[in-house]
């Protein structure tokens, strides 16, 4: 699919970042120094007989347990043909002419969420090695929390591409549902981080069954379709952020206020409102920030603008590359339009990516 422009050279342009060409976090090979999570007992196993789990609407069950700010929306599908949409990147859906219904996380995976879901599983290699992978892998640790805020619902990050979709099986499986991808685990990297030592699956081969009904990542069709508010005929279609309309923004343009209402960025990290230079990097509040905190989109979708990129299924432009959408904690307004988009390696891991889940509507 032909693309006009990727975004990585806007954001190498304005210096926000460094370990990548799209966030600002651990450079590939370099980590700060991390304190030991204290072990976490996998979730007890309810029986028949214990009492149902109750939660927001939408709440995703696992063990038995819903978790706050871990539910999903369902997106009705439809035709993609509405007002044109040219936020300084032409439109995905401009060639897509409809998209099926499908569900959606409501929220970014928090932390407390990939703890539960991850503490206490393995996986294997092809060789037959077995590890037990990081259920606590973000690096945006409580010493940057802001206060008044929870660090268990910020979102999870410093995770692979691969890391997200062995997520997105294991919570299939613990929600009873039928696991999307076959994954051969050929690598697993063991970095020691303080006293601490990180694993991260860095090489895989990844199929999918596109019939199969459990969580996976969202496609990219699907991540603007929702960040769009779902209806081609609606106002909301056409804003130039997810769940905020800009009159006055222009495509070249690095911040806007418009983008308060709906994400944190790198110019409104520590008042939460635009400022006239973007937060330096040593500033208290930057950082990322307890997912819900900013407004929903129509659909009732949270920082979908901002926060931290969300990795997506489909490929890149080269090789060994996904699509990341959305934009993050230090990037610019452009970065977080409905249209902006980039592609990164899939065994990056830094503070600046975490991903949301999706499945079939049927």
């Amino acid at each position: 699919m032909k693309r006009i422009c990727k975004f990585s050279t806007l954001i190498l342009v304005s210096a926000l970042l460094v370990s990548s060409s799209f966030a600002q976090g651990k450079a590939k090979g370099k980590v700060a120094p991390k304190a030991k999570p204290a072990p976490v007992k996998p979730e007890k196993k309810l029986s028949p007989k214990d009492p149902p789990a109750k939660g927001e609407k939408g709440a995703i069950i696992v063990n038995g347990k819903a978790y706050s700010k871990a539910s999903e929306v369902l997106v009705k599908g439809g035709s993609t043909k509405g007002a044109a949409v040219e936020h300084g990147d032409s439109s995905l859906l401009d060639d897509v002419p409809n998209v099926d219904s499908f569900y959606i996380g409501k929220y970014e995976v928090t932390q407390e969420f990939y703890e539960a879901v991850l503490a206490g599983e393995t996986v294997s290699t092809k060789s037959g090695k077995i590890f037990e992978l990081d259920a606590k892998p973000s690096s945006s640790l409580e010493k940057s929390l802001v206060k008044g805020e929870t660090q268990k619902y910020r979102p999870v990050e410093n995770i692979t591409w691969y890391d997200a979709v062995n997520f997105c099986n294991m919570l299939s499986k613990k929600t009873g549902l039928e696991p999307v991808y076959k994954i051969e685990i050929n690598k697993i990297e063991e970095t020691k981080v303080g006293n601490y030592i990180e694993k991260h699956i860095m090489d895989a081969t990844v199929s999918i069954n596109k019939n199969a009904n459990g969580y996976r990542l969202p496609s990219e069709p699907e991540w603007e379709f929702a960040a769009r508010g779902g209806d081609a005929s609606a106002p909301d279609w056409s804003f130039a952020f997810s769940g905020s309309q800009s009159k006055t923004y222009k495509k070249t343009d690095m911040s806007s206020p418009d983008l308060d209402k709906v994400a944190w960025y790198v110019y409104n990290l520590t008042t939460g409102k635009t400022g006239k230079e973007k937060v330096a990097k040593d500033t208290p509040g930057y950082c990322t920030h307890e997912v819900g905190l900013k407004a929903a989109n129509k659909l009732g979708l949270y920082d979908m603008s901002g926060n931290v990129y969300e990795w997506c299924y489909d490929l890149g432009e080269d090789d060994g590359e996904r699509i990341v959408r959305g934009g993050n904690y230090c990037s610019s307004a452009r970065a977080a339009t409905v249209t902006a988009w980039d592609d990164a390696p899939m065994t990056q891991h830094h503070s600046g990516v975490g991903f949301r889940v999706a499945r079939n509507a049927k």
